[in-house]
């Protein structure tokens, strides 16, 4: 029988006697199997159940009851269905009762019972919301735990948000550990966050003995094909498939080494856009949802088979998440302060950030990077985007090129003197490319007959797929092949979609216009 899941988080801490957990919950049925288990937010399966099992149940009128023994703070799983669940909160020496409506989608609860940590635990919680963490947040979380570091609680919550949830830094537990005083240094909470914050602040290569296994769960498939994509050796980001495995039940499993922590893909064969995480030498667990995908292209109804993932156990993917919300250039200079060995940081700065800042800020963002990192290849590529960004600035002037259309003929740059031309680098894969095509057709009708032109220029490898999507957008421009050129490379292409205005005299005068962006620029410029 598949285990239907209804899980209450509870924490408990060390107590001088057992105490009593007792729940009511309308809707289980007498005879009914529930468990009390540790773990941290990972996905509940039947073997897990019964490795980490500590305590059983058998429901009686919808009531049940566990004893807890003696035990370290810890976080408890209530286990008895299998989809969303109420996290509870708790202390030592008190006897806990709740009610609860079993539903199908998870445990509405009411009537909860809980002590000063239950209050505690669940205010810190909120402020620190793995999905609505933000600079501030994390800032306030750790004003919390400084003003609780003299208590259990407040070491415990340190210990959980740093060692389990990672959503705190190596900063933040710098200023931490300062004020935790002595007689709570013998506590092995203290200790870990000790070692792992040591461990962490050494840059290290990989070792003999370091690998990583990525333990990978699909729902609602049994059998079929994951590939596992990392890039290419000496690339940044040229895909390449690197290994692939059977997937059995659902489950599939992955080993291997990484020199240093870097993007990956892992997708399933007959499905698009694969989960993508960074990888690092430990063990990882990915589950997987696919989702159907309905849209419409021109007047049609479309379906496709999106992945949507979850990753466990990758302290470097955690980080890469944190590092996506920062957007002010002070945010960023503080984190790289702190962590200036920190790999997802230099990737940030190598990609993304890349196209959003100055060469100015990226010189100096790079310079405060830990110089260890001076022979990675992301490092470098941080240099040659400085050097492209000064050369394809504001009113430098646009590199010429000459490329085959869909028609066969050879188009140039120059061909557009005295026009503005709007540069639209794209690829027929790429789900934002074609959200993009909207606003292009726009540009079009409103700003052609006032001397706008646009080419579109992919950088598809397969010819046949990018003639599909032109016979599907039916886009009225010029439109020009990339593929075996160094287009990209002239343009500095980190990321696609990528737009470019180019005015009459063959200068860029606007650089990743899209949406509104890409309208008041055209308005400014070509408006009478």
């Amino acid at each position: 029988m598949k285990y239907l899941v209804i899980l209450c988080s509870l924490l408990f801490s060390l107590s001088a006697s057992a105490h009593t957990i007792k729940g009511k919950i309308a809707g289980l049925k007498d005879g009914s199997t529930v468990y009390l288990l540790t773990h941290p937010d990972h996905k509940i399966e039947r073997k897990w159940v019964l490795s980490h099992k500590v305590d059983s149940a058998i429901v009686k009128n919808g009531i049940f009851e566990f004893n807890v023994p003696d035990a370290p703070y810890g976080r408890l799983w209530l286990l008895h269905s299998k989809e969303n669940y109420l996290k509870y909160y708790f202390n030592k020496n008190e006897d806990i009762t709740f009610e609860g409506k079993a539903l199908l989608f998870g445990l509405a609860g009411e009537n909860i019972t809980g002590g000063h940590t239950r209050i505690l635990l669940e205010d810190i919680s909120s402020i620190l919301d793995d999905d609505m963490l933000t600079p501030i947040s994390r800032r306030t979380g750790v004003e919390w735990l400084k003003r609780h570091a003299s208590e259990d609680i407040g070491l415990f919550a340190t210990a959980y948000f740093y060692l389990v949830k990672q959503v705190l830094k190596d900063g933040d537990i710098q200023e931490i550990l300062k004020i935790i005083p002595a007689n709570k240094q013998n506590l092995p909470y203290y200790q870990q966050i000790r070692d792992a914050y040591n461990q962490n602040n050494k840059i290290q290569d990989i070792e003999p003995n370091e690998s990583f296994t990525i333990t990978g769960y699909v729902e609602g498939i049994e059998e079929g094909i994951a590939e596992l994509v990392l890039p290419r050796k000496g690339t940044l980001g040229t895909p390449e498939v690197v290994d692939s495995a059977v997937i059995k039940n659902g489950y599939f499993t992955f080993h291997g080494q990484v020199p240093f922590p870097q993007y990956c893909n892992v997708g399933i064969r007959g499905t698009s856009f694969p989960v993508g995480f960074y990888l690092e030498n430990s063990p990882i667990e990915l589950n997987i949802k696919i989702r159907q995908d309905n849209y419409k292209r021109n007047g049609k109804n479309e379906s496709r088979k999106c992945l949507q993932g979850k990753v466990y156990g990758s302290r470097s993917e955690r980080e890469a998440q944190y590092i996506s919300t920062l957007r002010e250039p002070r945010d960023i200079e503080d984190w790289i302060t702190n962590y200036p060995s920190n790999m997802p940081t230099l990737m940030k700065l190598a990609t993304e950030w890349s196209e959003i800042h100055s060469p100015d800020l990226l010189e100096k963002w790079l310079n405060m990077m830990d110089k260890k990192l001076s022979e990675r290849l992301a490092y470098k590529e941080v240099i040659r985007q400085i050097t492209k960004h000064r050369e394809l600035t504001i009113n430098a002037p646009a590199p010429d090129f000459v490329l085959p259309s869909d028609k066969g003929k050879r188009i140039a740059l120059k061909d557009f003197r005295g026009k503005y031309v709007l540069l639209d680098f794209w690829a027929s894969w790429c789900g934002p490319c074609r959200g993009e095509i909207p606003n292009l057709k726009k540009a079009w009708n409103n700003y052609h007959r006032e001397g706008l032109e646009i080419i579109s220029i992919t950088i598809d490898k397969n010819e046949q797929a990018w003639r599909k999507a032109l016979v599907e957008e039916r886009m009225p421009w010029t439109q020009l092949n990339g593929k075996g050129s160094n287009i990209s490379e002239q343009y500095n292409i980190q990321g696609i979609p990528h737009i470019l205005l180019i005015d009459p005299k063959g200068k860029i005068v606007g650089i990743n216009l899209r949406g509104d962006k890409l309208e008041k620029k055209l308005q400014e410029l070509l408006s009478h």
